[in-house]
């Protein structure tokens, strides 16, 4: 009877849901301003192919705010070899694109692709240029740059701008690569541009000048692997946040108003020369070695170009250093050089806390009596491209190393007196079982853990003191990092503290 009635309860309820109305898809439901919002987050080839789910969908891609366009073969074909078969309908799917798309304004347009055909490309690009600024575009990216080039290229294969483009008003973010920029004598229609990004381009002086000079609301500057020559310094008062990365050009600025700077490349091409940078709030300088040979004109420390780099942002109240800095550092003290007392609130080194490195460390600390926050970014000494020395450096810088002493207290003030967060990232070292073993784990455990030791017993107002160790990669090293990790954590916590740290430990993964 029991079962009875429970089958029938069951029938009841389907009965009773068969007579309500089935439930409406909910994205469907949604108002076409946002489904627009979610068409824009995609590339514009998958959000033209959502025409074919509905009448109400056909449309709805030609009132996107956005155009991104970029080739990418697989989209056009499925056989890698039809490359050229793949690049001819791209072009006739932007050309499509840009009749179809409604004539309401365009907030931003992206185009990137390979430009292989200079007088058959041009012509197109340019019939695209005037669609997208006929619609008010306020963003524009344009990146033509040949796949696989970097560094070096032919000028001659560059995209020459049209004129139309540099009489322009409505735009506030500019990005070009590979493109040949030849400024009219007229003056600039970008008085409302607020980003500017250059990229596999040849600037001069003249160039510069004239952005600062004529685009008055230019704020942000990027700079990537640009080339050219350069002889005076330019001013620009307005810049507030600049990015050079890899440049073959010595960039020279006066910018009073820059607030954050970061520098990417080779140690060997940072010959830039920043002037009046009164306003720095961020500064950044992550760098690739030299090479041999880079770091062995001892008599010459005083006039390296990276040097004069770290005097011009020595103000500022963030600092991020990778170890080529350290290492400079630690020359100057080898050679007994004043370093610049440095206002830094904050301080990130991405060091691998080779011996080479400790005496940069203790020359900044000394050199920093405002500092509050220390973060180390540790990285075991294979697991990244450190300075290289000939023979000749080592044999200079081993009795100094070898009897180098740890700073007294009195030449640390800013341990006596302000800092108050030390933390450590990246604990790769200490955590791999493939980057390092034996004697060498056992030697980097040492330099790691006596610095550790060293800030604990020196830092008098230390309020906390956190470790982020990171995440193993292999299942196989997981006993291993284990026993590793609670030996480091046993060690450090039977150190000596001059504070009421807190010591808080992050290990993911265990």
């Amino acid at each position: 009877m029991e079962a009875e009635r429970s089958s029938s309860s069951v029938h009841a309820m389907i009965k009773e849901a068969a007579k309500k109305p089935m439930c409406r898809d909910r994205i469907s439901s949604l108002p076409d301003s946002l489904l627009l919002v979610i068409l824009s987050m995609l590339p514009t080839i998958d959000a033209v192919k959502t025409s074919i789910v509905s009448k109400r969908w056909r449309n709805l891609w030609t009132q996107l705010p956005h155009l991104d366009l970029q080739f990418s073969p697989e989209s056009f074909t499925q056989n890698p070899h039809h490359v050229r078969k793949a690049r001819q309908k791209f072009l006739e799917f932007v050309s499509g694109c840009l009749i179809l798309r409604n004539p309401d304004p365009l907030q931003r347009f992206r185009l990137s692709f390979n430009f292989y055909e200079r007088a058959k490309h041009s012509a197109m690009v340019g019939v695209w240029f005037r669609s997208a600024l006929e619609r008010h575009v306020k963003e524009l990216i344009l990146d033509v740059a040949r796949g696989g080039e970097s560094g070096f290229y032919r000028h001659r294969d560059m995209y020459s701008l049209p004129t139309s483009l540099y009489r322009y008003e409505l735009l506030t973010s500019l990005s070009l690569c590979y493109c040949e920029i030849k400024l009219p004598t007229n003056p600039l229609g970008w008085r409302l541009l607020r980003s500017l990004t250059l990229s596999l381009t040849t600037l001069s002086d003249d160039l510069l000048e004239r952005i600062f000079l004529e685009c008055s609301s230019l704020e942000t500057l990027i700079l990537k692997e640009c080339d050219g020559k350069s002889a005076r310094t330019v001013a620009a008062p307005n810049l507030k946040h600049l990015t050079v990365d890899d440049l073959w050009y010595s960039l020279k600025l006066s910018a009073p108003n820059l607030v954050t700077l970061t520098v990417y490349g080779s140690v060997s091409r940072v010959t830039h020369s920043l002037k009046d940078l009164v306003s720095l709030v961020r500064a950044t300088i992550i760098l690739r070695d030299a090479g041999r040979g880079y770091y062995n004109s001892m008599e010459r420390v005083a006039d390296n170009p990276l040097h004069r780099l770290l005097m011009d942002v020595h103000h500022a109240q963030v600092l991020t250093w990778c170890n080529c800095c350290t290492v400079l550092l630690a020359l100057q003290e080898i050679r007994r050089l004043q370093s610049p007392f440095m206002r830094s609130e904050k301080l990130v080194l991405k060091v691998t806390l080779r011996r080479w490195e400790n005496p940069g460390i203790y020359n900044l600390l000394r050199r920093s009596p405002e500092l509050e926050t220390l973060v180390l970014q540790i990285n075991a000494p294979g697991a990244c491209h450190g300075p290289k020395f000939n023979e000749e450096f080592k044999r200079f810088s081993k009795p100094f190393l070898s009897i180098y002493p740890e700073p007294n207290s009195s030449e640390l003030s800013c341990l006596e007196h302000h800092l108050k967060n030390f933390e450590i990232e990246d604990f790769t070292g200490l955590l791999s079982d493939d980057s390092l073993s034996g004697k060498r784990y056992l030697k980097f455990q040492e330099r790691v853990l006596g610095l550790i030791r060293f800030i604990l017993i020196k830092a008098l107002v230390l309020e906390k003191f956190t470790i982020r160790m990171a995440r193993m990669r292999k299942f196989e090293e997981m006993s291993v990092s284990n026993h590793r990790r609670l030996e480091t954590i046993r060690k450090i916590l039977s150190f000596p503290k001059a504070s009421h740290a807190r010591i808080a430990f992050h290990t993911d993964g265990m």
